[in-house]
């Protein structure tokens, strides 16, 4: 009567862990990234990601500039919050929805790149170095920083998630994760670039 509780015992326990893989889902790793992000933890992220395959060249910390606008933006991704909206199996792939809520710098800049500019020519004329002209954007951006404030954007990522073994990693991490992260500034700086390029380019016509 003991063995046979025993075995009873044995084989629940195996049905229990069978329904549990069977219904495990990419959710838990996608978790696990978007809290990773809220830390700006790149080593976190790139943990959950195929082969630690994550490109965190455009947030190298080079010089004393850098660093600054990786802490301002290390401060601002800590109020991030994220929704799980949905996730999807088909067999070792899977897909999961995420909605995230961030601070968009945009605003500061913009503000930043008004008052850079005036200003900035005349210290090129005047033989600034590349470094003298890098300090100027940067006290200018921290200044804006204190008087104008960050918008909250809303952006919807569809990860693609593999199946290793028993656990899920994220394939490949989508470009929007990037300018999430950096609080938009990546996409600003590129949309502003593209303002000063048709600007020179009307200007030369």
């Amino acid at each position: 009567m003991k063995k046979a509780r025993i075995a009873l015992l044995c084989l629940l326990i195996v049905t229990v862990l069978c329904a549990c893989g069977a219904s495990a889902k990419p959710d838990s790793v996608v978790k696990t990234f978007s809290e990773a992000m809220k830390k700006t933890d790149l080593e976190g992220m790139a943990n959950t990601v195929q082969g630690n395959a994550y490109d965190t060249s455009v947030l190298e910390l080079t010089d004393e500039i850098s660093v600054q606008l990786f802490e301002y933006m290390r401060s601002e991704n800590t109020k991030m919050t994220y929704t799980i909206d949905k996730s999807a199996v088909d067999g070792d792939r899977g897909t999961v929805d995420v909605t995230y809520r961030y601070s968009d710098a945009s605003p500061i800049v913009e503000a930043t790149m008004g008052e850079y500019l005036s200003r900035a020519m005349s210290l090129a004329f005047g033989g600034a170095s590349e470094d003298e002209m890098g300090e100027l954007f940067m006290k200018l951006f921290m200044e804006n920083a204190k008087t104008v404030s960050p918008v909250q954007a809303e952006s919807t990522v569809t990860f693609s998630c593999v199946k290793a073994g028993s656990t899920w990693e994220i394939e490949d991490v989508p470009d929007e994760v990037t300018n999430i992260l950096t609080c938009n500034m990546v996409n600003s700086f590129d949309s502003l670039g593209d303002s000063l390029g048709d600007s020179l380019g009307g200007a030369g016509r």
